[in-house]
């Protein structure tokens, strides 16, 4: 090679160098700042706040919609254990009154008919037994028949028999309903009375645990209307700023 050929690529190669050590990513101030700033994205965050605007008024409708329906559950259960404590407190009433009515009426009746009616059976017998001593006294002093007079006998011990039975079956139902029947009537009326107490305890004690929760309930749907009406009202004031900017 010559000196002459040598002199004329020592220049080249230093010119390639150059141009490789130059930074080809970088690029000028203003291709940067147009890469940056996408076109469009600002109507995009319009958009975005008039979804959320939009979005905010709904659940605000559903919210107070939802605080109508509680204002009117509740309203109904407010009467419902209204009712409930009225039915109670005739339940009550009632099973007083049939109470008392048994002590007082129905017990007195039932026990005195019984007396009377052991008293009619022990008349009955005492007749009986009367009739058949003055027959067997006649039949002593007349001659009759002896079929006859066996017959009248026979059939005045019957009367006497039937009626001392008779007597026997009314004191034992006497003694049934005066020992059995008429205590058993009076637990059951008692336990109805305390069954309608019972109720009428509960039933007051729903309607004060249901005032509650239905206060809590309303306190609730109407906070969360609040608090949703003031997101609405920050929505609003930032899509008017965008809006004038």
């Amino acid at each position: 090679m010559t000196q002459r050929s040598l002199f004329l690529i020592l220049p080249i190669g230093l010119l390639t160098l150059a141009c490789a050590s130059t930074p080809r990513d970088k690029a000028p101030d203003g291709a940067a700042s147009a890469t940056d700033s996408t076109p469009g994205e600002e109507g995009k965050d319009d958009t975005s706040e008039a979804d959320k605007l939009q979005k905010k008024e709904r659940e605000l409708s559903y919210a107070r919609l939802e605080l109508k329906i509680a204002r009117l559950e509740a309203e109904g259960g407010e009467r419902e254990c209204k009712n409930a404590i009225e039915d109670a407190e005739r339940e009550i009433k009632e099973a007083t009154l049939e109470r008392e009515h048994f002590v007082q009426v129905t017990k007195e009746l039932e026990l005195a008919k019984s007396k009377l009616d052991l008293d009619r059976g022990a008349q009955q017998i005492e007749e009986s037994r009367q009739e058949l001593s003055e027959l067997e006294a006649m039949y002593k002093q007349e001659e009759l028949a002896t079929l006859t007079k066996e017959l009248v006998l026979t059939r005045g011990k019957k009367r006497l028999e039937m009626a001392q039975r008779n007597f026997d079956l009314d004191q034992k139902e006497a003694n049934d309903s005066r020992d059995f029947a008429h205590p058993k009537k009076l637990r059951d009326l008692d336990e109805a009375v305390a069954k309608a107490e019972k109720e009428l305890r509960e039933a007051k004690a729903k309607q004060t645990r249901a005032a509650s929760e239905k206060e809590l309930k309303l306190l609730k749907a109407e906070h969360e209307i609040d608090e949703l009406e003031r997101e609405l009202q920050k929505l609003k004031a930032k899509a008017s700023k965008v809006a004038a900017s």
